[in-house]
């Protein structure tokens, strides 16, 4: 290559990486706090029953899914928005209360097989650490317990705006997804599908 077209080249170079250096967005980091908690007072939590809903929905026969809701959650939440490691998240809903839209199939889900509420009458899930992921989300590291089996559970939250407002009230939606099979709830594979997706919207007041 000849002297002048290695100068051609070199400045070609330059001018096609210096504008992208310059103009590069910074990465964006998520805050070390959710907004949405920055000012909450540090504390315990009570959940209210009456504005707790759990939700869940599974596929059947590759098309359809069932879905139902598990009313009744009871528990508290320990937070600190400054040390939020130290996170102390304790759940529990009565696997009793699971309802779908048929009543006959409810009695399945309750029964030997899946749930087993004679047995296994409730659902609890421990919370042990809160990872903040934008201004209003978080995920929670934890551990979910149902049908006497214990597998480690991570919920997507979104904190709902307004959480300061009446006192202290904390309000989130959480998501996530737990494979029934890990659980020994293995009736109607492959008919109903493994992969059970949940939600959970909590209501919490401070203090109780």
């Amino acid at each position: 290559m000849s002297r002048r077209w290695k100068t051609l080249f070199a400045g070609s170079l330059a001018a096609a990486t210096l504008p992208v250096a310059a103009n590069a967005p910074a990465l964006a980091q998520a805050p070390a706090v959710p907004a949405m908690l920055q000012g909450l007072p540090a504390g315990r939590y009570t959940v209210n029953p009456a504005q707790t809903m759990a939700r869940f929905r599974v596929r059947y026969l590759g098309v359809n899914h069932i879905e139902g809701t598990v009313p009744g959650a009871t528990g508290t939440i320990t937070i600190d928005p400054a040390n939020l490691d130290a996170l102390a998240l304790d759940v529990v809903m009565p696997a009793t209360a699971i309802a779908t839209q048929d009543g006959e199939f409810d009695d399945e889900l309750k029964g030997p097989g899946l749930f087993d509420v004679a047995r296994f009458p409730t659902i609890r899930f421990q919370g042990r650490k809160l990872i903040a992921t934008g201004p209003r989300t978080a995920r929670i590291e934890g551990e979910v317990t149902m049908h006497g089996v214990t597998r480690p559970l991570l919920l997507e939250a979104t904190f709902a705006e307004g959480n300061q407002a009446d006192g202290g009230a904390l309000a989130v939606n959480a998501t996530g997804v737990v494979h029934r099979s890990e659980f020994g709830m293995t009736k109607y594979a492959p008919f109903v599908g493994d992969d059970v997706r949940i939600s959970i919207a909590v209501s919490l007041m401070r203090g109780g």
